[in-house]
């Protein structure tokens, strides 16, 4: 992803959050040619504003690597060692 596309993809998330309008969101996603660019690069704020654009347009949105950056957590088996 370019730097350009991954900043529309922050402003796009942007309008969701502050405005809460996911059709003008995706419209302008679609626009871009961005409906399913891979987001896993982008920050879990950005991810959870566009997972909410995903999640409230009923597939048409069907962006990829939404899912947060969780680093793993030690099981209570491996903290033993």
């Amino acid at each position: 992803m370019t730097e350009f596309e991954e900043g529309a993809l922050v402003a796009i998330g942007l309008i969701v959050a502050t405005h809460d309008e996911p059709t003008i969101a995706a419209s302008v996603l679609n626009g871009m040619g961005l409906c399913e660019a891979d987001c896993s690069a982008m920050d879990d704020y950005d991810k959870a504003n566009l997972a909410k654009l995903q999640g409230e347009c009923h597939g048409k949105v069907k962006l990829r690597g939404l899912a947060p950056n969780v680093k793993a957590q030690p099981t209570a088996k491996s903290a033993a060692f």
